[in-house]
């Protein structure tokens, strides 16, 4: 679990052979619009496709980096890749601990797949993005336990937070299709 760890911080600081389009146009530029109050917008900002929930969950990185005088350029992206790195990290580190206190399952044989599942090199090399995707398979995963805890409640509350938790993902994920303007019939 630990070379995990290492590893995604280490791949955060100096994994630049590609610096997706969609991480700056869709999470960081955004989100410098919202702290600093100027930006570049793509389209689909200006058209209402985004969640602006999307760029909101940025903006901490901005108030962190503003503190050590990081702002922009590539150590701002390490920056912002640090902490997806260490979000992610965390989740596995969860999932190891919640699949440990399991008494159905083998704790040896859980947390071997836990770990292999940690070090696959997809895993790995995607653990350091800022896309929306991963933005939302962090809150997903990051939320299963309880979710699958309190969906064994008989109580309603328990599930009411259980389906607010399944639907946080979506708000990173959704393209809102249903604020642009109406089709037009020809």
């Amino acid at each position: 679990m630990a070379a995990g760890v290492i590893l995604r911080v280490v791949l955060a600081g100096s994994r630049f052979d590609r610096v997706w389009p969609d991480e700056h146009f869709q999470t960081i530029e955004p989100a410098a619009r919202l702290f600093h109050g100027n930006a570049m917008l793509a389209w689909e900002w200006l058209q209402g496709y985004r969640s602006w929930l999307l760029a909101a969950a940025h903006v901490p990185f901005f108030w962190f980096g503003s503190l050590f005088g990081i702002t922009n350029g590539l150590p701002f992206v390490a920056l912002v890749r640090a902490g997806y790195a260490l979000a992610d990290a965390a989740v596995w580190l969860q999932l190891f601990h919640h699949l440990d206190r399991r008494r159905s399952l083998s704790p040896v044989a859980s947390r071997i797949g836990v770990v292999l599942a940690m070090l696959a090199p997809a895993t790995l090399l995607w653990s350091v993005t800022s896309l929306q995707d991963h933005l939302a398979m962090i809150c997903f995963w990051g939320a299963l336990p309880w979710i699958v805890a309190w969906t064994k409640s008989r109580r309603p509350l328990p599930w009411v937070a259980a389906g607010f938790l399944l639907v946080v993902p979506a708000w990173f994920k959704l393209q809102m299709l249903a604020a642009c303007e109406p089709w037009e019939s020809h």
